[in-house]
């Protein structure tokens, strides 16, 4: 399991890759997470888009 610090820097990597406008799949792959780890981080009040 990922450590809270490790969790929240792929969080705000995920952030700025959606904000150069990659896919939620594409940052699931870059991250090594789910894509539906991704949809919760991007939907939980990000205005990255």
């Amino acid at each position: 399991m990922a450590s809270n610090t490790e969790a929240g820097a792929k969080r705000a990597k995920a952030l700025e890759l959606a904000g150069e406008g990659l896919s939620q799949a594409r940052i699931a792959r870059e991250l090594g997470v789910s894509a539906a780890t991704v949809s919760r981080w991007l939907g939980k009040g990000s205005k990255a888009a």
